[in-house]
């Protein structure tokens, strides 16, 4: 059973997420922070937008969670954060299980967070990548040794993209594809397989 990262709440709502599979506290917001979605065709079937991810109570913690972040000082959403990640003393976080970067700022205050728990590794999935002007803060945040920003394929079944200054990326696969050469197949479990967290992997999802 995976274990209950309850400890701070935002209103009714829990600051941290977790699922069987990730195995590891986690971060989920609105799907509207997703500044890079424009044009992205794996974004038009995302998985946080339907599901248990479609229903009410889910939708309003991932709002809860992204109203908290945008009005809440940076100082106190590093400090409220980084207190949770050490109060649970894992040591791997995964960000953006739904939502991604908003802006530069939301870059800026996971840059503090990553800076400020050099014990635990993190791995952020970005399509944010694709707005030129958050490129550098992207960078960066990659350049922590306990950082992965991951660069995410805009479409299905193409190599994972190459962004230079940022970790290998991954592409999403349709049912009965191929996995692209020299990807590697996740297996669609995180607790005995960390290769997300690392930079120098590419992947390949099966497409959910």
């Amino acid at each position: 059973m995976a274990k209950s990262y309850s400890h701070a709440k935002i209103q009714d709502v829990c600051l941290l997420t977790t699922n069987t599979k990730t195995g590891c506290p986690s971060w989920a917001i609105s799907p509207k922070s997703c500044s890079g979605a424009k044009g992205c065709a794996v974004c038009k079937k995302c998985y946080g937008k339907k599901g248990r991810f479609g229903m009410p109570n889910v939708i309003n913690s991932l709002n809860q969670r992204y109203d908290w972040f945008n009005k809440t000082s940076p100082k106190l959403i590093v400090k409220t954060i980084v207190e949770e990640i050490k109060h649970f003393g894992e040591p791997f976080f995964r960000t953006h299980v739904v939502g991604d970067f908003q802006n530069a700022r939301s870059i800026s205050i996971w840059t503090d967070i990553v800076k400020s728990v050099s014990d635990v590794r993190f791995w952020f999935p970005t399509k944010a990548y694709r707005v030129t002007s958050m490129l550098p803060a992207l960078k960066t945040l990659n350049s922590l040794k306990n950082a992965a920003v991951r660069p995410s394929a805009a479409d299905f079944d193409i190599d994972a993209p190459v962004v230079q200054g940022l970790a290998s990326g991954a592409t999403q696969y349709a049912k009965g594809s191929a996995v692209p050469d020299k990807h590697f197949d996740c297996p669609g479990d995180c607790r005995e397989c960390r290769v997300c967290w690392n930079q120098d992997t590419k992947v390949a999802y099966h497409f959910h």
